[in-house]
């Protein structure tokens, strides 16, 4: 499976602290619900927990790809 949806990511957090922060009791309860072979890994669960208590928020941070020209008045 590719990213998380953010319903999906607040789904696997929800889980994560209700089930006593056990990973693999997540990965069972999502297995469980979205087939054997339609979710992510407890890899990618545990980077979503991860990036929920580091960064504060289950979002992705958007950078550019590439540093944007400067403009000047001559150009």
């Amino acid at each position: 499976m590719g990213r998380l949806t953010p319903e999906q990511c607040l789904q696997s957090v929800q889980l994560y602290y209700e089930n006593s922060r056990s990973l693999k009791n997540v990965f069972r309860a999502l297995r469980s619900t979205y087939g054997q072979h339609n979710w992510s890994t407890e890899r990618t669960i545990r980077n979503t927990i991860t990036h929920l208590e580091t960064q504060h928020s289950l979002l992705d941070n958007i950078r550019p790809n590439r540093l944007r020209s400067s403009r000047s008045e001559e150009n």
